[in-house]
């Protein structure tokens, strides 16, 4: 009998944590609004690198990033907390290492971003991203999170 009462406490339990407005079973995913901005390049050269962005028409951040890495590994930064700059390779040769691309917190409809390197613009860009809306833990079940990616090649 305590074993069958504890079963059903158990999953009582459990079906409140993760019961959708429906009544539907849900799981417990997370996301986060946002735009992923990837860049592709063939080999990323030694320099001082500033990423700045504007955000529908307004300067948003200034990112930047020293190649090689320092052994520190520090690699990249933003003046404002909601844009990340992607790097990899920290720990690699600094041949393999990379500034991978901008992670932008919210859904700005227009994106402009201008890469230099040792003050040299390499890269403008403007990105008009189309969002999609998506419910990870299931059709009735949140978050709801609106997202969007968009890729930018170096030359």
């Amino acid at each position: 009998m305590w074993t069958k009462l504890r079963w059903i406490l158990v999953l009582g339990v459990l079906g409140c944590e993760t019961m959708g407005s429906s009544g539907d079973m849900c799981t417990l995913i997370g996301c986060m609004d946002g735009l992923s901005v990837d860049f592709t390049r063939t080999t990323w050269p030694d320099g001082s690198y500033s990423v700045a962005v504007s955000l529908d028409g307004k300067p948003a951040a200034t990112c930047t990033a020293k190649l090689p890495f320092e052994p520190s590994g520090s690699s990249g930064k933003c003046d404002v907390s909601t844009l990340i700059l992607g790097t990899s390779g920290q720990a690699l040769p600094a041949s393999l290492q990379a500034i991978t691309g901008l992670r932008i917190s919210g859904t700005p409809a227009h994106v402009q971003i201008a890469l230099r390197r040792d003050g040299v613009l390499e890269l403008s860009a403007e990105v008009t991203p189309t969002y999609q809306t998506s419910n990870p833990n299931g059709p009735n079940c949140g978050p709801t999170c609106t997202q969007a990616s968009a890729k930018l090649t170096i030359p």
